[in-house]
């Protein structure tokens, strides 16, 4: 999506390991509403992207919609690049193609890797810190000696550390290109690294890690609350929407599409109950339910 303001800087947002262009939704409407131009982008397989987990071979595959993006840019036009989590190897490699299109990267609590920092040592160390993956299982499309990478599948370490919700991530990328950042190309172009107090995929001594060992042009401190006020939120994708994995030809009736909705209230604990909100044709799901589950 992009947005036209008034103001000459473009923002181009690239998001982490799971997620899509739908997690800068925030920052999107913040950002028009200040006048600035705002492009958010799904990576190969990730939000609405149609490319398929399983066709993904390397990092440059995954990158792109980004490097295609970067591509067409009309010529003298420059972008602030902003990276998230994984989303920052992605900006690493636009940075190292593209230097004269982007005026500065801006790494948010994002993997970080450098001409003397390779993405594999930033990687390792940022899930040596996380420690327990919890439920992670991983896939092989044609098994562990291809040169695919794995897909992982991992609902509860999902919810714990990335989402915050209860949907299955799934990831195509677990490995990268041993594509080398220079000085020349990477190193020429001027980096923010953002840090998150609150972390829990990539966490604050990674963080700090990562600026000792490549350090950036400037740093911002983002200090958070986590989950709010304290509330317990879960926020749903009906059948076919966002990362639900049901395609819209499955679905024969409105039951169908309110399936996630109908089982997760089915699996709440006795006495349990909750406050749904909608949005727009939303409010016919929650009748629905408030009919099933009053």
């Amino acid at each position: 999506m992009e947005v036209e303001g008034k103001k000459k800087q473009h923002f181009l947002l690239v998001h982490g390991a799971c997620h899509g262009a739908w997690n800068w939704y925030g920052l999107v409407t913040k950002l028009r509403s200040d006048g600035y131009r705002v492009t958010a982008l799904d990576m190969a397989s990730g939000g609405v992207n149609p490319k398929r987990v399983e066709e993904i071979r390397s990092v440059v595959d995954y990158c792109q919609p980004l490097l295609e993006f970067l591509t067409d840019l009309p010529a003298g036009e420059k972008v602030v690049i902003v990276g998230h989590s994984f989303g920052g190897g992605c900006i690493s490699l636009a940075m190292e193609k593209f230097p004269h299109k982007i005026s500065v990267a801006v790494f948010v609590t994002a993997l970080m890797p450098g001409p003397s920092l390779p993405f594999t040592t930033v990687s390792d160390e940022a899930n040596n810190a996380v420690g327990s993956f919890m439920d992670t299982q991983y896939f092989y499309g044609d098994g562990p000696t291809t040169p695919q990478p794995p897909i992982f599948s991992a609902p509860r370490f999902d919810s714990w550390t990335l989402t915050g919700e209860t949907n299955e991530c799934i990831c195509g990328i677990r490995s990268v290109e041993r594509s080398p950042l220079s000085k020349e190309n990477y190193g020429s172009v001027r980096r923010v690294f953002v840090v998150c107090d609150q972390d829990k995929a990539i966490k604050p001594e990674i963080q700090k890690w990562m600026i000792e060992n490549n350090p950036p042009d400037g740093v911002k401190e983002l200090a958070t609350k986590p989950r709010g006020d304290g509330y317990r939120v879960t926020a749903l994708d009906m059948a076919s929407a966002g990362v639900n994995r049901k395609r819209v030809e499955e679905i024969r009736c409105f039951y169908d599409y309110c399936q996630p909705l109908l089982e997760f209230l089915m699996d709440s604990p006795p006495r349990e109950k909750v406050i749904p909100v909608s949005h727009s044709m939303g409010g016919v799901c929650i009748s629905l339910a408030m009919e099933k589950f009053p």
